[in-house]
């Protein structure tokens, strides 16, 4: 009977301690909303930025309070100064609709012209954080996603280096 209660109450503990698990997933930022997770490349750009930088977008949008997460990951791109999403079909560049951030970093050369590579000190990176925008477009952006794009620029590409169409997971 004594092992009965102890099975008993680990399993007990063992729940609680998954259910504590859950409530914490949930809470760490994997609240509500859509998700699009896609690939950023240069070639999506226009014009077409002429890098072999690639990396990953990952976009949260919660329709119903506006608030946007963004996870982005780069490789070989150079400092990324700005990013946003906008509203545009692919191949046609579009209007800022949300703004992520907008750095004002410096140039590695004051004198160099922002084509020059020496622009773009920093070749591979993360950053990520969350945005509010507006709920209507919000709704919209979750609603049609293939009508906005994502895009990161730098220096050298202030255009847009690398660039993807949202598009549901």
């Amino acid at each position: 009977m004594r092992n009965f209660w102890r099975m008993n109450v680990a399993l007990v503990g063992v729940a609680g301690l998954l259910a504590v698990g859950v409530g914490v997933g949930v809470a760490g930022g994997q609240g509500p909303g859509i998700k699009f997770v896609n690939d950023l490349v240069g070639t999506e750009e226009v014009p077409v930025a002429d890098l072999d930088g690639h990396g990953t977008s990952k976009v949260r949008i919660n329709p119903d309070t506006g608030e946007v997460c963004f996870d982005f990951r780069f490789k070989s791109t150079g400092t990324p100064n700005r990013a946003h999403i906008h509203s545009g079909q692919a191949g046609v560049n579009g209007p800022i609709v949300v703004s992520f951030f907008e750095l004002r970093i410096p140039p590695a050369d004051p004198g160099a012209p922002a084509t020059d590579p020496r622009n773009d000190e920093l070749e591979d990176g993360r950053f990520s954080d969350c945005v509010m925008a507006d709920p209507a477009l919000a709704s919209d952006i979750a609603a049609n996603p293939t009508s906005y794009y994502v895009n990161l620029h730098n220096a050298r590409f202030p255009g847009g280096a690398i660039r993807c169409q949202l598009e549901d997971v």
